[in-house]
């Protein structure tokens, strides 16, 4: 299925990415309404980033909260958080155009434990990034039954 792009027209320096951008969606199984809201807001970030005189490899986590920020401040109601951006930075880290995302530095052995599984469901099990995150999310509130304030008892799981 092919998304009709003339009813969505992005400009600016994300205009070149805009064909295979919703070639990508298409072969993740976006639907076309879904597909050219993400193409939209694709036009709207590269007008945004024209605004800010940023270029693509600029934009970082704390960019992407002041592109979100300025939209929900000019009352846009749709894809306003950062997990809606997930299709659109995945998609230019993937081509190598935009910063990979830093991991947050890693405390305590709950977080250390959770890097390492992140670490082995994608290098090892071949998961995306996105799914291994949701996996995270699961296994979070399980291990942390399992530690004590200092750690100890989670050792056992980690090991």
């Amino acid at each position: 299925m092919l998304i009709d792009l003339s009813r969505v027209r992005v400009s600016g320096p994300l205009s070149a990415f805009a064909t295979g951008f919703a070639d990508h969606m298409t072969r993740q199984g976006y639907s076309q309404q879904q597909a050219r809201i993400q193409l939209l807001l694709l036009n709207r970030l590269s007008n945004w980033l024209v605004s800010k005189g940023l270029d693509v490899r600029e934009l970082r986590a704390k960019e992407v909260e002041q592109f979100q920020l300025s939209r929900h401040e000019a009352g846009d109601k749709v894809l306003r958080s950062i997990r809606a951006m997930q299709p659109i930075l995945g998609y230019l880290r993937g081509l190598g155009i935009a910063p990979v995302a830093l991991s947050p530095p890693v405390s305590g052995a709950l977080e250390a434990a959770l890097a390492r599984y992140r670490s082995y469901l994608i290098l090892e099990r071949g998961i995306r990034n996105a799914s291994a995150s949701r996996y995270i999310e699961l296994m979070r509130p399980f291990l942390q039954t399992k530690v004590l304030p200092d750690g100890l008892t989670l050792e056992r799981f980690i090991d």
